[in-house]
């Protein structure tokens, strides 16, 4: 699966998609359960809404500023920071009782977000050879898109065997194991080769006139409105209508991640070998 990762990268690939693997499954073991129990804490679909849009805010403002820091301080310390406050934060839920402490925590979650996902997706864009773009990137969101797939299943059973608690104690566990193979396993910030690191930043004005960057832009802000409408709503709708356990809930939520998460590698492939406009 990752014979065309150059040998003396392999190990950072490796790393990296594991680590993701790993605490992606562990957001994703929770998320679709929030929902159901913001609206047992008694929750309005507003408050329902803030506690998904607080993410989201934090991880908006926040990525292109440690983005342009990590381009400029080396990758590593960010993933581990924002790893380490993801295991803390996961905990932090546990000890939640009330609608505007979800709302603070998942606020602090998209700040810790946007600490690990832009940096580790430009450090396998740099370790990724020229015309193995689509491949490389294929295979790494696999880890992102199953991971995904799998936690919403793994919740529902959780929640339903052990308890609530015993979701958010996972999600820590499993964020922990990610923050410790990035701490061991990925190379000191000395041995890393940012790209980009001399190279002049393009101008807000700049990049707003690329029209192609414009287009991927009103793409991916189309494509995640629909996965958060989704992802905020459809548990309750699934709890309060029909009645449905949280396992059968976290298999609705992740059959179209799953697909999604299927047509990574092969896409990609077929990415650097055609036009990836198309």
């Amino acid at each position: 699966m990752f014979v065309l990762i150059p040998t003396h990268h392999k190990g950072i690939f490796i790393t990296l998609f594991f680590a993701m693997f790993t605490t992606v499954t562990g957001v994703g073991i929770v998320v679709p359960l929030l929902p159901v129990y913001a609206n047992d804490l008694g929750a309005t679909g507003m408050y329902v809404g803030m506690i998904f849009a607080s993410f989201s805010i934090s991880r908006t403002f926040l990525l292109p500023v440690f983005g342009r820091l990590s381009d400029q301080k080396g990758r590593k310390p960010f993933i581990i920071g924002g790893l380490a406050a993801y295991t803390l934060i996961s905990i932090a839920f546990v000890f939640s009782e009330t609608v505007e402490t979800l709302i603070l925590l998942r606020f602090i979650q998209g700040a810790a977000s946007a600490m690990i996902m832009p940096v580790v997706q430009a450090y396998v864009g740099e370790i990724t050879p020229e015309g193995s773009e689509g491949y490389s990137m294929g295979l790494f969101n696999l880890s992102m898109f199953l991971s995904l797939s799998l936690g919403p299943l793994m919740g529902g059973g959780i929640k339903d065997i052990w308890s609530l608690d015993a979701a958010f104690i996972c999600m820590g566990l499993l964020s922990g194991i990610g923050l410790f193979l990035c701490f061991f396993f990925l190379p000191p910030v000395s041995r890393e080769k940012i790209k980009n690191k001399h190279h002049k930043t393009m101008s807000w004005s700049n990049f707003l006139k690329d029209k192609d960057i414009i287009a991927i832009f009103i793409f991916r802000y189309a494509y995640t409105a629909c996965i958060g409408v989704i992802w905020c709503f459809l548990p309750v709708f699934a709890d309060t209508e029909f009645g449905l356990s949280s396992s059968l809930i976290g298999v609705l939520v992740m059959l179209g991640v799953f697909v999604s998460g299927l047509l990574q590698l092969p896409m990609g492939y077929a990415a650097d070998r055609t036009n990836k406009m198309i």
